[in-house]
């Protein structure tokens, strides 16, 4: 068994990891089709009539206090979040490749520098 399938197989069984990968595919799925099918959320819509209603046909998920649609909202939301979150995690790889780049290229007394650095960020408590 090839060490693709051979994860793949692992990942089938962890019940944890699916659901995990699932929520994620549907904020993403969400994300880039959701706001085809929602209002704009900075609309202003009428502030007594849709003040605080449960969720009904017309708004799945509710108003808030300043009836504004809850899955609109959400929905364009995702798209920020996804964005920040993607943006960090490119900026970490970013980083983290340079200083591993810079250590195994530069020699011994840069290696040692930032390995120190390093262990001096692993001992800080979380």
């Amino acid at each position: 068994m090839s060490p693709w399938r051979l994860a793949a197989h692992r990942f089938a069984r962890n019940r944890g990891a699916v659901l995990g990968a699932a929520v994620v595919a549907l904020l993403v799925a969400l994300a880039l089709v959701g706001p085809l099918f929602t209002a704009d959320p900075l609309a202003q819509p009428d502030p007594v009539r849709l003040q605080d209603r449960p969720p009904s046909a017309a708004h799945w998920l509710g108003t808030d206090p300043y009836s504004r649609d809850v899955l609109s909202r959400t929905v364009h939301a995702a798209r920020v979040s996804l964005g920040i979150g993607v943006g960090a995690a490119l900026l970490a790889v970013t980083l983290g490749a340079g200083v591993g780049l810079a250590a195994g290229l530069a020699g011994k007394r840069t290696d040692q520098l930032l390995m120190r650095g390093v262990d001096v960020a692993l001992a800080l408590p979380r």
